[in-house]
């Protein structure tokens, strides 16, 4: 595995702001074919406990109320967010993408998947219950397929930048939402 520090300017401003994470990574790990897959990685901490995490992140069909790289959402199948619950977003710079929840453990683990034929790869939302705080460790892997591969550079530094967003974004609505209870 080969592990790429990189350092933003507003690292001390990010801390202030509840992303508290000693580095973000840009890591290349192999899948069982041997291939390279390109993982973007970002540790916070959410001052709330994994349960109101979770039950935030799951719920990917209202996405688009609380994070900035998501202009519409809605839940294609029916019932509660669980396992394989599929749902379609509106992301910046993609158009509509049809998602589906996999690695689904409550309240410790899932991960979103996109289904696009440009694009392979997830965000994986892991959560370590820390008492009345939640360090949730993400995981973007993207990995382009076909002529995306040429833009591959550009669609990390779009992944960075949304990841860093995304981040911030899922701990104001958390944060905000349970302040009131």
């Amino acid at each position: 595995m080969m592990l790429l520090r990189t350092e933003t300017k507003h690292e001390n401003d990010s801390r202030r702001r509840g992303l508290r994470r000693s580095r973000q990574n840009h890591v290349c790990q192999d899948d069982r074919a041997g291939n390279h897959l390109p993982t973007l990685r970002l540790t916070q901490v959410i001052a709330r406990p994994a349960r109101d995490v979770f039950k935030v992140i799951i719920d990917a069909g209202s996405f688009a109320s609380w994070n900035p790289t998501i202009t519409k959402s809605r839940q294609i199948s029916d019932g509660d967010p669980g396992p394989d619950a599929e749902f379609e977003w509106e992301l910046r710079g993609f158009g509509a993408v049809r998602q589906h929840l996999d690695e689904f453990e409550v309240d410790r683990r899932v991960r979103i998947v996109p289904e696009m034929r440009s694009l392979s790869g997830g965000h994986r939302f892991t959560l370590v219950d820390l008492g009345n705080e939640t360090r949730v460790d993400h995981e973007l892997e993207m990995t382009p397929k076909g002529a995306f591969v040429l833009m591959a550079p550009m669609i990390w530094f779009t992944g960075r930048r949304n990841l860093r967003a995304t981040a911030e974004a899922l701990r104001r609505r958390v944060e905000n939402a349970t302040a009131g209870r």
